[in-house]
């Protein structure tokens, strides 16, 4: 029988390494995501636990990567999104060079109802704007808004506010992204009663256009929103990769089956890969995630399916020798296994069965007694057990009852019915004898003759057998025991 692992363990080692290490909680629900936040480039180590003899045959998980926007305006009114995760910088600059551009300040004064514009017919200006790129930051967008004629709220979400006329996108180019100082220039020329304007990025070397406008009559606003993705993102296990993506990982993805890289890790129990800790029967093997860049990564439903093929170590302590009562006693070991699922035993005489199968609740120590019918007889105790990959162990014990044992008949019971009667039980026994220097057991003995607690006194009596304390004269003493009943 397969198993599947639905609760996984998961937690933080530290590396030294030109990367930086994500400190993690456990993962302690398979049905509940984790995220990993990377501060930047860095390395996040989850550890996984599995049984270390171990045999999987199928081994995913699902990964999600989150975009996360910081949304930030250039000077007097700058917002950060999110917290202190994005770390904006708030230095930057505003340069313009015609004096017909009236209201410069509108263009970056946060206010998206206000607006700048050429006043003079066939003038241009040139507009330069510059931001202090996050440290973490994988990209950007610069947002350029126009024409607007009212806006609404916060956008939200590192996006800048709604208004009624869309703002229009620009996709920073990789190579004027690469720069700490991000560099834009607007170029705006007024034809007749109508404005034209020209976008572009510094890459190093030269100006690089990023796009060419519709006509436009006004400019509201201007910001950025910079990205916090994972990029070139990779796992691995004992320094093999199971996955990798180049670029931002903005999607979902269920990673290919990775069974055989962790049945190399687990070695046929060994567990002894390079970065694996064995910890008693389970063998704990790093997942090492790896992003580039600042981000967040979902991880969900890791599904491994595995099976055992260890069986059970079982051992029978008792019932073993002869026995002075036909009340027996067990004891049974079943360590070193993995979940036990059935565990149950049987009694026979010769060919005969004496008692049936018996199922019982399994544990590592396994007690509790059973009744045989007859004295000066020998008996094979059996006794079996499953685990849940199907891998099964049997053993058994001999014993024996002695020539006088005495014979216990447990009291029967109802089998679930409602009406309850006296029902008179009739028992004979050969009467102790005890040493007067044990006064106790003549105590009992009286005891039990007033009283007709049959079981409780013949257990009482039996755990003194082996010391010689008593011994049982030829007399037989018929007894009847009323005892009540539930029957049908």
């Amino acid at each position: 029988m397969n198993k599947k692992i639905l609760i996984i363990i998961f937690g933080m080692i530290l590396f030294l390494s030109f990367t930086l290490a994500v400190t993690l909680s456990d993962f302690e629900d398979y049905s509940v995501p984790l995220n990993i936040t990377y501060p930047g480039n860095s390395n996040a180590t989850l550890n996984f636990s599995i049984f270390k003899g171990a045999n999987v045959s199928s081994a995913t998980m699902n990964l999600s990567g989150n975009n996360r926007l910081c949304y930030q305006e250039n000077t007097n009114s700058s917002n950060e999104y999110d917290g202190d995760f994005c770390e904006i910088i708030y230095n930057g600059s505003y340069y313009y060079n015609s004096s017909a551009f009236s209201s410069p300040f509108n263009f970056f004064d946060g206010d998206w109802g206000t607006s700048s514009t050429l006043t003079e017919q066939n003038k241009n200006t040139t507009l330069l704007i510059n931001y202090t790129k996050p440290l973490n930051s994988s990209g950007a967008y610069w947002f350029i808004s126009k024409d607007i004629t009212y806006y609404t709220s916060s956008g939200g979400g590192g996006m800048p506010p709604a208004e009624s006329v869309l703002y229009y996108t620009e996709d920073i180019p990789q190579g004027c992204f690469n720069h700490d100082i991000l560099q834009f220039q607007i170029i705006i020329y007024k034809g007749g009663y109508t404005l034209y304007y020209y976008t572009y990025c510094w890459n190093g070397t030269i100006w690089e256009l990023m796009s060419h406008s519709l006509p436009s009559w006004a400019f509201n606003e201007e910001s950025i929103s910079w990205k916090f993705v994972p990029t070139n993102l990779t796992i691995k296990i004992n320094n093999t990769q199971i996955f990798n993506q180049t670029g931002d990982y903005t999607t979902s993805n269920q990673t290919s089956d990775f069974s055989s890289t962790l049945n190399t890790a687990l070695n046929n129990g060994s567990c002894d890969c390079s970065t694996c800790v064995l910890d008693g029967d389970n063998c704990i093997i790093p997942f090492i995630f790896h992003s580039d860049t600042a981000g967040i990564l979902e991880v969900s439903d890791l599904d491994v399916t595995w099976s055992e093929s260890t069986p059970p170590n079982l051992s029978i302590s008792q019932p073993i020798g002869e026995k002075q009562s036909t009340e027996i006693s067990y004891s049974v070991n079943a360590t070193d296994n993995h979940d036990l699922q059935t565990c149950k035993y049987w009694v026979t005489r010769g060919a005969s069965l004496e008692v049936t199968n018996t199922s019982i609740s399994c544990d590592n120590i396994m007690t509790g007694v059973f009744y045989v019918s007859s004295q000066n007889t020998n008996y094979t105790f059996h006794f079996f057990v499953e685990d849940y990959s199907g891998n099964t162990n049997y053993s058994n014990s001999s014993f024996s009852t002695s020539l006088n044992a005495v014979i216990i008949t447990p009291f029967p019971s109802g089998g679930g019915g409602s009406k309850i009667i006296d029902q008179t039980i009739s028992q004979k026994i050969k009467a102790p004898v005890c040493d007067i220097r044990y006064p106790i057991f003549t105590e009992a003995w009286e005891n039990f003759k007033q009283q007709m607690n049959f079981n409780n006194f013949l257990k009482f009596l039996n755990s003194f057998w082996n010391f010689g304390v008593c011994k049982y004269t030829s007399s037989i003493i018929p007894l009847n025991i009323e005892q009540s009943v539930e029957t049908e």
